[in-house]
């Protein structure tokens, strides 16, 4: 009998024994990789955060760069108002800025202690924003007067002296003068209407077609242009701004509400643009005058 082969019974166990050590070995190969792709992706977030900072500074650098350029690039205007009462010069600047503003020019209007106004443009702007900025934006209505020959020469050269020393009146002379765009003179009448009680100002057409200028006026407007063209008929009505007479049309009836100004052979798209923004902005409290430019690099 005790020759006789005995059970095993230590077999399952080393079995058991040998899978949990597979086992544990397989959780540890898990376990490296696991770690192995920790890191790695660690490093790459660190890689990548690290390119992310890198490309922001250079954008940052690159939008400094860009506004010193811009800065460097930019002119001074200084403009001397001829006020000096400070609400009328305040009052100027909001016009120049309303002007800025409906024309796409990014800039900036200050009041200097002086009195003068300080203004900054893009260079590559300024000769475009002169004509604007000093445009006095005095648009007037008034009948051509109808004197001839030796009298209306006499009219024309006491007004124009008058203008020259300073002492012309606008409210108690009986005549003024503008001046076509080829240095014509022409006589007008006072009083007229003026272009400030205009509401709306807009691009229209003309009878041919060509570009024009619309406006309209509010009640007031109305009521005082009905007046002066239902009374005048068959007489020229100039239509001036800031002294310069665009068109001497010829009364056909009693307006009262709207009309256009026009141009012959209509106006050229960048004129009809820079005199629609004066006109919506209204006419300069004062007059200005151009002082010093002191252009950007």
């Amino acid at each position: 009998m005790d020759d006789l082969p005995q059970p095993n019974y230590s077999k399952p166990a080393s079995l058991a024994a040998l899978a949990l050590g597979l086992s544990c070995l397989g959780m540890l190969v898990l376990g490296g990789a696991l770690f192995a792709g920790l890191v790695f992706a660690t490093r790459r977030s660190e890689v990548a955060a690290v390119e992310q900072a890198r490309a922001h500074a250079e954008a940052l650098a690159r939008r400094e760069e860009a506004a010193q350029r811009e800065l460097a690039s930019r002119a001074t205007l200084i403009l001397a108002a001829a006020s000096s009462e400070r609400a009328e010069v305040e009052a100027t600047a909001e016009v120049l800025r309303e002007r800025m503003r409906l024309a796409g020019i990014e800039g900036q209007v200050g009041v200097r202690p002086d009195l003068k106004l300080q203004i900054q443009l893009p260079g590559a702007d300024v000769e475009s924003a002169l004509d604007l900025l000093l445009a006095g934006g005095d648009l007037q209505f008034k009948l051509v007067s109808t004197l001839e020959g030796e009298a209306r020469a006499a009219a024309v050269q006491e007004v124009e002296a008058a203008k020259e020393a300073g002492s012309y009146d606008a409210e108690r002379a009986r005549y003024d003068v503008g001046h076509t765009r080829e240095g014509e003179a022409v006589l007008l009448e006072n009083p007229g209407v003026p272009g400030y009680l205009l509401t709306k100002v807009y691009g229209s057409k003309d009878a041919n077609g060509d570009p024009a200028i619309g406006f309209e006026f509010g009640e007031q407007g109305r009521a005082e242009f009905g007046e002066l063209t239902g009374q005048n008929l068959q007489r020229n009505l100039a239509i001036v701004l800031d002294g310069v007479v665009f068109d001497t049309p010829t009364i056909l009836s009693r307006i009262e509400g709207a009309g256009i100004i026009n141009n012959p052979g209509g106006f050229a798209t960048e004129v009809r643009e820079r005199l629609i923004t004066v006109l919506q902005s209204g006419k300069l409290p004062v007059d200005l005058d151009l002082e010093s430019q002191t252009a950007g690099e």
